[in-house]
């Protein structure tokens, strides 16, 4: 029996802070880029294409687009 597939893997390229729009405070995220593979064996071997990347929070572990770095927190409402 022969076991193959795709599958993403993914690794941290940048880290910082940024407003998480969940946790609705500054939190620390780490910028990740991902890659398929062609696996066989559950053995990484041939890149097929570049995957999509992403922003996670650190403390809830939300995905976000990259833009969502960029965003500036929302004001307070008025007291």
């Amino acid at each position: 029996m022969i076991i193959w597939g795709v599958r993403t893997y993914h690794r941290t390229t940048n880290t910082g802070t940024f407003h998480c729009p969940k946790c609705g405070d500054i939190r620390q995220y780490r910028h990740r880029t991902g890659r398929r593979f062609f696996h066989l064996f559950y053995i990484p071997l041939i890149p097929v294409k570049a995957a999509t990347e992403h922003v996670q929070c650190m403390t809830c572990k939300t995905r976000y687009r990259p833009e969502v770095v960029a965003q500036a927190p929302a004001a307070p409402p008025a007291a």
